[in-house]
């Protein structure tokens, strides 16, 4: 059995245990290891463009009036992680641009069909629990 038919057969069963609101969204069909690999999405890297390094670890306030004086190293004090530069990893490199349309049709399916609707329940029994 192929993973593509398992993965039917699996969300068959998901749809009829929790009703209409499933979907199989496949992704990476520009991956090397694709069955048949697509093109690149072009400039999707710039959705990543953002080059800031990981944050820093917290800076630990020097300790006053326990005999510790600036300038001395704190002998308790855990050693800084060493740090390695960032590496450069281009984020959306196996997608292509069949994965992008599927991901805006799968968030707006799910905005317009699952999350607005229960939003709209939760706003009516929240109004009704203020309003006694």
């Amino acid at each position: 059995m192929q993973p593509v038919s398992s993965a039917k057969d699996l969300h068959e069963t998901i749809r009829k245990t929790y009703g209409h609101h499933t979907s199989i969204l496949p992704l990476f069909s520009a991956a090397p290891t694709a069955q048949k690999p697509q093109a690149r999405a072009p400039d999707l890297g710039l959705l990543w463009s953002d080059t800031r390094p990981l944050s820093s670890p917290p800076q630990t306030p020097a300790a006053i009036g326990l005999g510790v004086e600036d300038g001395l190293a704190d002998p308790f004090a855990p050693t800084p992680p060493s740090v390695s530069p960032p590496v450069a990893v281009q984020k959306g490199q196996e997608l292509s641009e069949d994965d992008l349309q599927a991901t805006r049709l799968f968030l707006r399916e799910f905005v317009v069909q699952s999350l607005v609707p229960w939003l709209e329940r939760a706003v009516v029994v929240g109004n009704e629990q203020v309003s006694r």
